[in-house]
Formats: C-alpha cells, sequence, structure tokens
C-alpha cells in the first residue's frame, strides 16, 4: 500500500500491520494459492477472512492504481478490488471443499447512517462492501466487529459504543443478510460481564443465529469463562446449517 504522499508502508511508518493492495494482481494470486494449499490439505470446517479491506481513505496511491478524475470513481473501483479478492478466494474454497464455510469479520459499521460521530464506515472509509459479499452469495456469514477498539473500565459500558447502538447496527447487518448469517462481533474485555451477556441475549433477541467474541485474550483476563458456561451458554451452541440458494 502506498500513502497519498506516493510513499509505500514499511516497518518504519506502518506501527501495527502491512498491508498488501489488492489491485495487484500478484497478491490476489498468492492468496488464491495460499487458501487452495490449505483447503487442499486439510480437512478444513471453513475459512476466515480478516482485515479484508484498504486501511483507509489515504490509500492506495500504488503503481498498481489508476488515477481517477474523482474521489468517487476512486473509491468504487478500490471497492471492487477487495469484491474481486473476496469472490476469488470464496471460489477457490467452494470448488475443492464445497461443504466448507466462507466467512468474514467486517467493519461494525457498514454505513453512517445516524450520523453519529466519531464512527468510520466500512463502505466508504475502508472500501468494504460487506452486504455486497453477503447478496451475492461469496460468504456465508459476516461477523460485524461492533466493539471499540478497548472497551472502557466503565460498567456498564458509557462511551459511544453503547448496547442500544449495538441493537441498531445489529438490526441493520440483519435486515441485509440476503439470506445468510450476521454473527455480531462482541468484545470480551468489557470491565463488567453484563455487557457482554447483554449484547449476546440482545443479538439473539434480534434472531441472530449466533455470535462471535473477541477474544480468547480479553476474555481470559477478565476471568469470563465460568460466566459464559453458566449464563450465556448453558447448553450448547446447536450450528447452523450452511444458507440455502446461490453460492456465487
Amino acid at each position: 500500500m502506498y500513502d497519498a504522499s506516493g510513499m509505500p508502508m514499511n516497518m518504519m511508518t506502518c506501527d501495527s500491520y502491512l498491508w498488501a493492495t489488492p489491485a495487484w494482481s500478484g497478491v490476489r494470486r498468492h492468496l488464491r494459492r495460499v487458501v487452495g494449499d490449505l483447503v487442499r490439505r486439510y480437512d478444513l470446517d471453513g475459512v476466515h477472512l480478516d482485515l479484508v479491506r484498504y486501511p483507509g481513505r489515504g490509500y492506495s496511491y500504488d503503481p498498481f492504481t489508476p488515477s481517477f478524475s474523482s474521489s468517487a470513481e476512486r473509491a468504487e473501483w478500490q471497492r471492487e478490488q477487495v469484491n474481486a479478492m473476496v469472490r476469488d478466494l470464496s471460489a477457490v474454497v467452494r470448488r475443492t471443499r464445497p461443504r466448507a464455510w466462507v466467512t468474514a469479520a467486517v467493519w461494525g459499521v457498514y454505513r453512517n447512517r445516524w450520523g453519529w460521530s466519531g464512527f468510520t464506515e466500512g463502505y466508504s472509509d475502508y472500501y468494504q462492501d460487506s452486504k455486497r459479499w453477503l447478496r451475492e452469495g461469496w460468504v456465508d456469514a459476516i461477523m460485524p466487529m461492533i466493539y471499540p477498539a478497548g472497551p472502557s473500565e466503565n460498567c456498564p459500558d458509557t462511551t459511544v459504543w453503547t448496547l442500544d447502538r449495538f441493537r441498531v447496527l445489529v438490526a441493520d447487518f440483519l435486515a441485509d443478510a440476503s439470506g445468510r448469517y450476521v454473527f455480531p462481533g462482541i468484545h470480551g474485555g468489557y470491565a463488567c460481564f453484563r455487557d457482554v451477556l447483554d449484547r449476546i441475549q440482545a443479538a439473539r433477541a434480534l434472531g441472530a443465529r449466533g455470535v462471535a467474541i473477541f477474544a480468547y485474550g480479553p476474555l481470559s483476563r477478565r476471568g469470563y469463562w465460568d460466566e459464559l458456561a453458566a449464563q450465556a451458554f448453558p447448553q450448547p451452541a446447536p450450528l447452523p446449517p450452511l444458507p440455502r440458494g446461490s453460492r456465487k
């Protein structure tokens, strides 16, 4: 990835991840080969995609991305590069292991239709059209990351990531599930377990068939395993069937 000034990411300029541009066919080809090798050699139940997006609006001004007359035209082109990568990886999985799931962790706000301050959008800020992935059947389920980077120590959480907003975002994704699954992402590191449990129960009440809790580390640090077993999952959670309909 290259930033708007034309500087490529490297270990000196990037303090977390190094991103690879989906505009380069070599990146997509390499990922297809890696995923293809995994599904051929291992009896996998599924392939889960993460960070399948651009790192932000300031990227990527790389040699493989053409110039555009408008920012809207550029954004649409970049979304299509990400779409093509998801579509290609999905096809690789399904050719070799048709009963394997294809899922993706996606940005927790698809489009900020409510005018909330302090929120970025998957669609416009990271060029990630996750609802289209469901609509086209490229993925069987998405896990929207509806949680802050680090939950506050307030109990209950009173940051902008409130329970009410969690409900709004889950409902927004579920409304466009296109016959596939939305497993809302819930942070496991809230200062009180009630925040975790409230979001699990809210997702169930809205019709979600499951949740994804991030992550093992925060749950362990908080010591929430017993509470999860006793209060959230007193019975084993059933695995829903693969969604019916076209899987392209």
